[in-house]
């Protein structure tokens, strides 16, 4: 079993902070208005604080675990699973509207019919030298070997 971690661009995790923090100061706001009703208070705030928890947990306890043949994408929200002889492609990602995650330095890894996942592993070299020791038929972007030397 291999377990890679997630590259952290630190700009990224200050605005994902300063997001939950501004979730938070809404929930406490709306509890202190009294325009509306309690039950609109409390339900506004409820739902302000599980969008910070979602995003607190969602971003910050990411891993990606090579094991049984398997790429597991685990968080403490969800557990996608991917099978490595399924995977046909990976490529640099350049597309910055489609920032999922803590790095804008990721990789899309291809699978499946035409599925696509982006990740961004701080070992970009070892992850995916682990992935074509199991599945050497995976072609790989020659912008990323560039990016190793």
């Amino acid at each position: 079993m291999m377990v890679f971690h997630p590259k952290r661009d630190k700009w990224l995790i200050i605005k994902d902070c300063l997001l939950i923090l501004a979730l938070l100061v809404g929930a406490v706001a709306s509890l202190l208005t009294m325009y509306e009703p309690l039950w609109q208070r409390v339900l506004i705030a409820g739902m302000l604080v599980l969008a910070s928890i979602y995003f607190l947990f969602g971003s910050f306890n990411l891993r990606y675990i090579i094991q049984d043949y398997y790429l597991h994408v685990a968080s403490v929200l969800s557990n996608e699973k991917i099978a490595i002889h399924k995977i046909t492609r990976i490529r640099k990602a350049d597309d910055f509207f489609s920032r999922k995650g803590l790095s804008l330095n990721r990789i899309e890894v291809v699978y499946g019919e035409d599925k696509v996942i982006l990740l961004f592993p701080k070992d970009k070299k070892g992850f995916i030298d682990e992935l074509i020791a199991i599945n050497p038929h995976i072609k790989v972007d020659e912008r990323l070997f560039r990016t190793f030397s």
